[in-house]
C-alpha cells in the first residue's frame, strides 16, 4: 500500500471530489464516493493523508492534524478522543449523552418586563440549572443574581427602567 500526504484545493461536494496538490506539486483529483459513519469534508488549505492498493486509483484516508495547539495532546488522558472541526460539527443520531446524561435541544425565548423586580416563566422545564443563561439588555446576568428552578420560574431584580428586554437560553428535554 502506497501512502502520500497531499494539500486540498478544492472541495466541490456535489461531485463528492476534491483537488489535491502532492510534495511533487502535481494536481489532480480525488473522488469520495463513500464515506465512514465519522467523515470530515475536505477543507481548502487541510493537508489530508491518501492511499492506493496496487493501482492508480487514489483514496482518501484522514485529515492530518496541523499540530496548531489549540486542544494540546498533553491536556488528554489514555482512552480521550478529542474531535476537532474546522466549521460546524453535525452530529445526527437519534439521542446524545454526555457523561451519561442527555443532552437536550437548545432554545431561548424573550421577554420584556414592566418592572424592576420581575419573574417569568419559560415555556419549557431546562435539563439543568447550569444550561441556563440570562442575558439583559443584551449583557450577561451573573447567575448568582437571579433565582431559578427546574420548573421554568425565573425571578430576579434588575437595576434598570420599565420595559427591560431579558433573553434566557437553556436546554431542554424534547421527550418532557
Amino acid at each position: 500500500m502506497e501512502r502520500q500526504s497531499v494539500l486540498i484545493v478544492e472541495t466541490d461536494i456535489e461531485q463528492r471530489r476534491i483537488t489535491v496538490i502532492d510534495k511533487t506539486r502535481r494536481q489532480f483529483q480525488i473522488d469520495f464516493p463513500y464515506t465512514d459513519a465519522a467523515f470530515s469534508v475536505p477543507a481548502v488549505d487541510e493537508v489530508w493523508s491518501i492511499y492506493r492498493d496496487n493501482g492508480f486509483q487514489w483514496y482518501l484516508d484522514q485529515r492530518l492534524d496541523a499540530g496548531d495547539g489549540r486542544i494540546p495532546l498533553d491536556s488528554l488522558n489514555p482512552g480521550d478522543t478529542r474531535v476537532r472541526a474546522k466549521n460546524t460539527l453535525h452530529l445526527d443520531a437519534e439521542e446524545l449523552r454526555l457523561n451519561g446524561q442527555q443532552i437536550g435541544v437548545t432554545t431561548w425565548e424573550r421577554f420584556i418586563l414592566q418592572t424592576e423586580n420581575g419573574s417569568v416563566s419559560l415555556s419549557r422545564a431546562p435539563i439543568s440549572l447550569k444550561t441556563v443563561q440570562v442575558f439583559h439588555n443584551g449583557v450577561l446576568v451573573d447567575p448568582n443574581s437571579y433565582q431559578f428552578t427546574l420548573d421554568g420560574d425565573l425571578a430576579f431584580a434588575l437595576v434598570e427602567q420599565d420595559n427591560t428586554v431579558v433573553v434566557v437560553y437553556y436546554q431542554y428535554n424534547p421527550e418532557s
